[in-house]
C-alpha cells in the first residue's frame, strides 16, 4: 500500500479517493511521506494517517463521508492542514464533521503554520466565527489562514466584521468579507 514503507523515497502522494481499506495490513508506515492530498476521503482513513505517518507536514483532504472514529488528541508535527468539510453533491451541502470535532482535531496541531478551511455552518455567521475562534485558538503558530464559511444568514456588513475583530483578539489581523449566494451566504476570513 502507498502509505506503507515500500516506497522509501516517496514524499508526496495525491489520491482522488481513499478510505480505511487503504490502510489494512500495513505493518510499517511510511517515514518519507511529508505531503498527502486526498480529494475525497472519510474519517476511517483520515485519523490513521494523522496518527501513523510520523513525518507528515502537509495534509489536504475533502471529507466525503461522515463515517469513522474520532481522533484521540496527541501532538502531531503537521505544519499545514487543509480541509473541505462538506459534500457539494448529494445530499447538498451535507456537513461531514461537526465544529466540536474540528476543534478537537486542531488541538492536535500545535505546530500548525497554515490552514485552509471550507466549512458549512447551519446557523448565523457570528456563531460560526465564535466556533472558528475556538478551533484556531489552539494553534498559536498560525501564520496563514484562509477560511470560507457557507452559512444560513443574515448577511454580514463590514461593520459587523470590525465588531468581530474587537470581540475576538485572534481575528485582529484578519481580513474578511461576506456575500449573498443563490443558496444562502458565504464569508471569507483570512490572514497572511
Amino acid at each position: 500500500m502507498i502509505f506503507g514503507n515500500q516506497f522509501p523515497v516517496l514524499n508526496y502522494v495525491f489520491l482522488p479517493y481513499a478510505n480505511g481499506s487503504c490502510t489494512g495490513g500495513i505493518k510499517t508506515w511510511s517515514t518519507s511521506l511529508t505531503t498527502v492530498w486526498i480529494a475525497c476521503c472519510n474519517k476511517s482513513i483520515l485519523y490513521p494517517l494523522l496518527y501513523n505517518l510520523p513525518n507528515l507536514e502537509n495534509f489536504t483532504c475533502g471529507l466525503g463521508t461522515v463515517d469513522g472514529k474520532t481522533l484521540i488528541c496527541q501532538r502531531l508535527v503537521l505544519k499545514q492542514f487543509n480541509l473541505t468539510n462538506y459534500c457539494q453533491c448529494n445530499p447538498p451541502h451535507m456537513i461531514m464533521m461537526k465544529m466540536n470535532e474540528i476543534k478537537d482535531l486542531y488541538r492536535c496541531f500545535p505546530n500548525l503554520e497554515s490552514t485552509n478551511l471550507t466549512l458549512r455552518y447551519p446557523g448565523y455567521l457570528n456563531d460560526a466565527l465564535h466556533a472558528l475562534n475556538a478551533v484556531l485558538s489552539h494553534c498559536s503558530n498560525l501564520k496563514s489562514v484562509d477560511c470560507y464559511i457557507k452559512y444560513s444568514g443574515p448577511d454580514c456588513s463590514q461593520q459587523s466584521f470590525d465588531e468581530i475583530k474587537n470581540r475576538y483578539p485572534l481575528f485582529k489581523d484578519y481580513d474578511g468579507c461576506a456575500w449573498k449566494e443563490r443558496e444562502g451566504y458565504r464569508c471569507r476570513i483570512r490572514k497572511g
